[in-house]
């Protein structure tokens, strides 16, 4: 018992002995720490747990009481998995263009989908066929994803870009991928983490997480929870007063300076099953963003003058076809270098659900447009 009790406690510190008969949904407990919970305890008993068992639990003491009854008394050998890495190159074109300069919404879209390319491959399933135990449609739907890069503008037409990549696991729900991508003397460093989720219901309201359904996962697992995926955790339950992206201090409790609705474009913003793209997100704010700066009159085109070189997204809902979002820019200051740093939300309109925290550093671009 003593073990399971240092786990449970080891990832919600609020949690005690005496709550050991609760139920699940009176521990207040969240589902991303009852992923790790489950992570964690297959490693201590030296197998994953199968679904059916899992689901059957309604309280720690189920657990408890479970995991005795196998009598581990040595650590679980580490199994071998093969090296989940991928490359590839791209000439950039009109299509990998925006504004003179690389778009970021490809860019996002392309690291989304060599991730999903590493992925599948690793867990011998095409994107389509990725199922739950009960044969419902699973969903590799992004938590957080983190850039660093020269600026956009550095990144010339008719250049090579390569993507270079490699993909780890934290359980069977969580995929962390590492990007090195470099154009002449260019670079780009990207982290992606994505858990699997379903729909609850018909809506994209209600995204709950699951386990693929899957016979063998041949991707490398970490020892440890990464810190890219701590970090959202404690970001997602507001355990932490500020943020620092490329050491430059984001404060979170500030007022909000400027907001805006956002009408969704399903034509656009909407992925190949319904709901809001991840690579949406910062375009959305960035769009809303430049309606605030660009009634600054020491700027002639903020979508001309500054591009990202920094920027760290952190999602936590979708939105439906017919919702509105509102952006807020929560705080802004210009930095040295020519520089902005920018911190933003989304929120969904119709409940007003935080749909993602968006934390990003701009630079000043001069061009000459030819």
């Amino acid at each position: 018992m003593k073990n399971i009790i240092k786990i449970v406690k080891g990832i919600d510190n609020s949690f005690d002995e005496s709550q050991i008969n609760l139920p699940f949904n009176e521990l207040g407990i969240d589902s991303l720490d009852f992923v790790t919970i489950r992570v964690e305890i297959d490693k201590y008993v030296g197998d994953s747990i199968p679904d059916e068992e899992w689901y059957a639990f309604k309280t720690i003491n189920d657990i408890v009481v479970f995991c005795e009854k196998l009598n581990i008394s040595e650590p679980p050998e580490k199994k071998d998995y093969e090296k989940q890495i991928i490359q590839r190159d791209y000439a950039i074109k009109m299509p990998q263009m925006a504004n003179y300069a690389l778009s970021e919404n490809w860019l996002f879209k392309e690291l989304g989908n060599v991730h999903w390319e590493l992925l599948c491959k690793g867990l011998g399933k095409e994107s389509s066929f990725i199922k739950d135990i009960e044969g419902v449609r699973l969903y590799a739907t992004f938590i957080r994803i983190k850039l660093k890069l020269d600026s956009l503008m550095k990144f010339k037409e008719n250049d090579t870009l390569t993507i270079e990549g490699e993909m780890l696991r934290h359980g069977k729900n969580n995929y962390y991928s590492t990007f090195n991508c470099k154009s002449g003397c260019n670079t780009i460093n990207a982290e992606l983490i994505t858990t699997f989720s379903k729909r609850e219901g018909e809506d994209n309201l209600g995204l709950i997480r699951c386990n693929p359904n899957v016979p063998l996962i041949n991707i490398p697992e970490l020892d440890r929870t990464p810190p890219f995926f701590s970090d959202y955790r404690l970001m997602n339950k507001g355990l932490v007063d500020e943020h620092d992206l490329e050491s430059v201090k984001f404060e979170l409790d500030k007022e909000i300076i400027f907001d805006t609705v956002y009408s969704i474009n399903p034509y656009y913003d909407l992925n190949g099953v319904g709901l809001l793209y991840f690579a949406a997100y910062p375009i959305i704010s960035d769009y809303c963003e430049s309606k605030h700066f660009n009634r600054n009159k020491g700027i002639k085109q903020w979508e001309n003058e500054y591009f990202t070189i920094s920027r760290d997204v952190f999602y936590y809902a979708n939105c439906n076809i017919g919702d509105k979002i509102i952006y807020s820019l929560i705080d802004f200051e210009f930095i040295q270098g020519n520089r902005v740093k920018i911190y933003a939300s989304l929120i969904r309109h119709t409940d007003k659900t935080l749909m993602a925290h968006i934390f990003t550093i701009k630079e000043k671009y001069v061009h000459d447009v030819q």
